[in-house]
């Protein structure tokens, strides 16, 4: 009789062990940032689970002599009830502005959110567009 009581104690420890770590791998954040440039594409992917995806044209800086580094491709997601960041972006995107994406990175990247860690939670559009 004592063992079922042990067994329980296991089983119900290890439950919530499991739950803590799923919530914190979802809402917790690893860094928090910005990228700047023009957004490229924003799309709807998933055969199951739709998520929405997008690319960033992250322009190359002029180094100290004057050359242009190449521009870089920065892929981001949006949480599929955020529809004015991704009306926001669909913006940006049609009419070529150059805007400032703050998003937060994620421990992992979860199958069911997004194909990146990268979560984008705000667009401003920048000054000379």
């Amino acid at each position: 009789m004592h063992w079922k009581k042990t067994l329980w104690i296991f089983l119900i420890t290890v439950l919530a062990v499991s739950i803590f770590v799923i919530l914190f791998l979802y809402y917790a954040n690893y860094s928090e940032g910005f990228r700047a440039g023009v957004v490229m594409k924003v799309s709807r992917k998933g055969y199951i689970f739709k998520t929405y995806e997008g690319e960033l044209n992250v322009e190359g800086i002029t180094s100290d002599g004057g050359k242009r580094m190449p521009s870089s491709v920065w892929e981001f997601s949006v949480e599929a009830d955020r529809q004015d960041i991704l009306k926001q972006l669909e913006e940006a995107a049609l009419k070529g502005y150059r805007v400032k994406l703050v998003y937060h990175e994620k421990f992992v990247k979860l199958f069911w959110r997004g194909d990146t860690p990268y979560f984008v939670v705000k667009v401003e559009v920048l000054e000379g567009n």
